[in-house]
């Protein structure tokens, strides 16, 4: 019989993959299928796709991600917002547009994932006085009818389709005989019907709801006195860990993981306990000054920068503006010139990507795109920028230079043409921005090698 085990979080997949592995007696066994609801999703729409079982005019042109969603949002957010009126009669201006929005974009996936056909009628018909209440009722016609006319579908959307094809039998051959759920607190009404749907289709469900427990003789529980006993044990533990492991394999291959619930508060006191016991053991120098050695632990602040939006943005603006006599492709123009990050009113971009679009240049140098006149000449921040800095660069672009020159030059570089500059920033993008900000900063002090 197969079976297929379907998690809430990817941690709580790992977790129940060690406890299968636990429970096999026998050196070799066969690897369980655990995996979340939404990977078993995307793999169930894959193999359709593959079988030809989901016909291509029933996909949507493209899936919205999180962050693409949520910029659709803002620039819906503010257009209501210009046409809505304070008390003195100006329009409406919001403290956090991108905080706004991505609250909006909340409440519009808690609408759609908990509420049911007849209960978002009933909602949509009552009349409620609070302003707010309003504007998200506005804001979700204004988004529903941009998804429509180009043919786009968020992840909230898409869900919705996938469960209508499965109700269709989209799939059913390929389905296992068993499913069992594990870690969900909450079942929301698009798992119920997932559930009524599958079973229509021959599968059994069946949902745990205590928890997966570990049967393992090297698990064990501390209860530390505070916060400083806490990170002092942790510390002791690593370095345990690293003597015992240092006996068997090479320092560089020792990996030793520690998760910490919120690494601002814990960083710099674990930091030090580490040092601590690393010099009583031996192990490392006590690092006194920033040109101690290179430390045996470094402190991940989780995905890499490079993967952040505002970032990529970054690297393409220096890509195409550092570089003045360089051809670039209309492919990264566009990208640029459409980013939320880029400077002056998102519509108006727009409009001036497509004219070049029909212009049908593969590739230019964008100092031509200038003296052509193809930018709308009411983006005059945009225009403005661009200018100011075609002059600075012009001479500076054709002379050698080092890192700290560079680093310089690169600094200027976004400043001028306005980098981050349109909208404010919310938490995430600040924080991104400010440690790449601090990334240059380090850069420049590298000391530059000549061969």
């Amino acid at each position: 019989m197969s079976v297929i085990h379907l998690t809430a979080n990817s941690r709580l997949t790992q977790t129940l993959k060690q406890a299968v592995f636990n429970q096999q007696k026998h050196p070799v066994a066969e690897t369980p299928m655990v995996m979340t609801l939404s990977q078993w999703w995307a793999q169930w729409e894959q193999a359709c796709l593959l079988r030809g079982e989901i016909p291509i005019q029933e996909q949507p042109k493209k899936v919205l991600s999180a962050f693409e969603a949520q910029m659709i949002w803002e620039d819906i957010l503010e257009t209501e917002s210009q046409n809505r009126l304070d008390e003195n009669g100006q329009p409406l201006d919001l403290l956090n547009l991108s905080s706004t929005a991505k609250q909006l974009y909340q409440a519009w996936s808690f609408w759609m994932e908990w509420l049911t056909d007849e209960q978002q009628e009933l909602t949509q018909d009552q009349h409620f006085e609070a302003d707010e209440i309003e504007l998200f009722k506005s804001c979700m016609q204004a988004y529903q009818v941009r998804l429509e006319k180009n043919s786009w579908q968020d992840d909230i959307l898409h869900q919705q389709q996938r469960l209508i094809w499965l109700q269709r039998g989209k799939g059913k051959h390929k389905l296992p005989t068993h499913f069992e759920l594990h870690g969900f607190d909450e079942v929301t009404p698009q798992i119920h019907l997932w559930q009524q749907a599958v079973e229509q289709l021959g599968c059994e469900v069946a949902v745990h709801l205590e928890p997966v427990q570990l049967q393992s003789q090297q698990l064990a529980i501390y209860t530390a006195l505070d916060r400083q006993d806490e990170v002092h044990q942790v510390a002791l533990w690593c370095v345990q860990q690293w003597l015992q492991r240092k006996e068997t394999q090479s320092p560089q291959t020792i990996k030793i993981g520690v998760v910490a619930p919120d690494l601002g508060d814990y960083k710099a006191p674990l930091s030090r306990a580490l040092n601590e016991q690393f010099t009583l053991t031996q192990q490392q120098h006590l690092p006194l000054n920033e040109t101690t050695p290179e430390s045996l632990f470094n402190f991940s602040l989780g995905h890499s920068l490079m993967e952040a939006p505002l970032v990529q943005n970054a690297i393409l603006t220096i890509k195409l503006f550092c570089q003045p006599q360089r051809n670039c492709s209309y492919s990264d123009w566009s990208e640029w010139l459409i980013s939320p990050y880029t400077v002056d009113q998102f519509i108006l971009r727009q409009k001036s990507d497509a004219t070049l679009r029909r212009l049908q240049w593969s590739s230019f140098k964008w100092p031509n795109l200038l003296e052509a006149e193809v930018i709308d000449e009411k983006l005059k921040k945009l225009h403005t920028s661009l200018k100011s800095w075609q002059k600075q660069i012009e001479d500076k672009s054709l002379n050698k230079m080092g890192v700290a020159s560079f680093v310089q030059l690169v600094t200027e570089c976004l400043s001028q043409v306005g980098w981050c500059s349109s909208r404010t920033l919310n938490s995430d993008e600040f924080q991104q921005q400010k440690a790449f900000n601090s990334t240059l900063e380090r850069f420049s002090s590298l000391t530059e090698t000549q061969g």
